[in-house]
């Protein structure tokens, strides 16, 4: 389609430039002049509309293939081994609505049930950060909690020290801070500080960023900081996302409900 729309725009180009150069041929009058110059303005027009439509339709696929270049070596890292042997497989999917100004925010992207999205996988950008967990599936869409969310609560670590802590959104005014409240004060902490998935939940695998320390205090009521995270991702101008698909979860997951009722029988 990109090629055929480029031929005809070349074509209707070449057809502009013959009818310039028949006006130029004896071309001795005022009135002629002004015609050619009249048609060379019209050509002049027709490349740069040329060279508009190309850029546009290059630009798509040099994206389109950044995006797959990406998809690999987030797969290589994810996987950590060879793509012959993997457990995180990636489903490509595009933002189709987004909000990031509510309490309870949520996005649709372009990937359901069809192409193997489930409720409970993690969604991230293009670029590898954690943007969310899909929540509701249709045929071929899928909505996912944001980040952004009221009700979220990512397992994160606090990359330098590998300490525990939980990742929640509070500051409702902005989308591109969050914040950790359960981080003790012995912990050395310093801003610019590398903020991860903890791989803890079965949802997120471990060590994809979410951001970096932005500020933080010591807590008024409890032995705790008060931290800020700047987000990686500007949730704002979220277009592309992948769905991670984990191999192994049901698996794990069977294995803890197992482990659950066990625990319960002998209480």
């Amino acid at each position: 389609m990109a090629k055929t729309n480029i031929y005809r725009s070349y074509t209707l180009a070449i057809f502009l430039e013959i009818l310039a150069i028949i006006l130029t041929i004896g071309a001795n009058t005022d009135k002629k002049i002004f015609t050619l110059n009249s048609w060379n303005h019209i050509v002049s027009k027709a490349y740069t509309a040329i060279f508009k439509i190309q850029n546009y339709f290059y630009l798509k696929q040099e994206n389109r293939q950044l995006i797959e270049s990406n998809k690999k070596l987030l797969r290589k890292a994810l996987n950590c081994r060879k793509l012959s042997d993997t457990i995180y497989n990636l489903i490509y999917a595009d933002v189709i609505k987004n909000s990031v100004d509510n309490p309870n925010n949520l996005m649709v992207i372009s990937a359901g049930a069809n192409q193997g999205v489930q409720p409970g996988d993690a969604v991230v950008s293009v670029n590898g950060n954690a943007v969310g967990t899909v929540i509701a599936v249709s045929s071929n869409y899928s909505s996912v909690l944001s980040l952004l969310n009221k009700f979220t609560s990512l397992s994160v670590l606090h990359k330098k020290t590998n300490t525990l802590a939980e990742l929640v959104w509070e500051n409702i005014s902005s989308p591109r801070f969050m914040n950790i409240n359960n981080i003790p004060i012995y912990i050395p902490v310093h801003k610019g500080d590398t903020i991860v998935t903890s791989g803890y939940s079965q949802i997120f695998p471990k060590g994809l960023v979410v951001g970096t320390i932005y500020s933080f205090k010591r807590s008024k009521t409890s032995y705790a900081y008060e931290i800020t995270v700047l987000l990686s991702e500007d949730f704002r101008r979220l277009q592309h996302v992948f769905v991670i698909k984990n191999r192994d979860k049901n698996e794990i997951l069977n294995v803890i409900e197992k482990a659950n009722k066990i625990l319960s029988l002998n209480e």
